[in-house]
């Protein structure tokens, strides 16, 4: 299906607007929990930060070596069929 544009830019940004409502203000209490837990979450980011970047370095480099082996993979595929065909 191809992109077409909407027929009337006016209608769609009412339609938008009449489906868009913004969310109530946080009363106190939510307030103090937001805060609560931006107080606690802090310092576990800070103490989970080395594990979060070895985890990310130690999946950077098994995909590179599941591209590495399925590049030797398809290599050793290749010479294969190329043994059998000159049989």
């Amino acid at each position: 299906m191809s992109y077409r544009r909407y027929p009337d830019r006016e209608r769609a940004l009412s339609q938008l607007d009449r489906h868009h409502h913004p969310a109530p203000p946080l009363s106190e209490v939510q307030q103090q929990m937001a805060e609560s837990a931006r107080q606690v979450l802090e310092p576990a980011e800070r103490q989970l930060r080395p594990f979060v970047d070895a985890m990310r370095l130690w999946a950077t480099a098994a995909a590179a070596n599941v591209q590495r082996e399925t590049s030797l993979t398809s290599q050793l595929g290749k010479m294969l069929r190329e043994r059998s065909a000159a049989f």
